[in-house]
């Protein structure tokens, strides 16, 4: 016999809310780690892709101490790509396919989203070449 949805009456609906912990933030990824730890749980590293930060510059000052130049600033690594790590989440197999569905969904309705979108600019009179602009 198929799994049924309990009935309201057979059910307790639950209120949540959600709440930021106090290092919650939004962050930009540009790609990501995976991994499995060694008690079988997914590891995912998000970071952020940017140039190399500057190691130095020079700034030069006139005797009263306005700034006249600053040199160009100057990359010494031998690298001139850096990956900033920025967050792990560590999940269970379970979380793991329910995030999978989610993300899913969600790149479902952006398609969705754009396919509307090119035929809305498809279909969309061009504009008369021939009629006065505002200007």
């Amino acid at each position: 016999m198929p799994d049924q949805e309990p009935s309201e009456k057979e059910s307790e609906r639950v209120p949540v809310q959600y709440n930021r912990a106090g290092q919650f933030r939004v962050i930009f990824g540009s790609g990501f780690v995976v991994g499995v730890t060694l008690v079988g749980e997914l590891f995912v590293t998000v970071f952020s892709e940017h140039p190399s930060f500057p190691d130095r510059s020079i700034l030069q000052f006139s005797k009263d101490g306005r700034l006249v130049n600053e040199a160009p600033a100057t990359i010494e690594k031998e690298y001139g790509l850096q990956r900033e790590l920025e967050a792990s989440i560590i999940m269970s197999r379970q979380v793991a396919k329910s995030l999978i569905e989610a993300v899913q969904g969600q790149l479902n309705q952006m398609e969705a989203i754009d396919a509307t979108r090119k035929t809305a600019a498809a279909t969309a009179p061009a504009a008369d070449a021939t009629a006065p602009s505002a200007e």
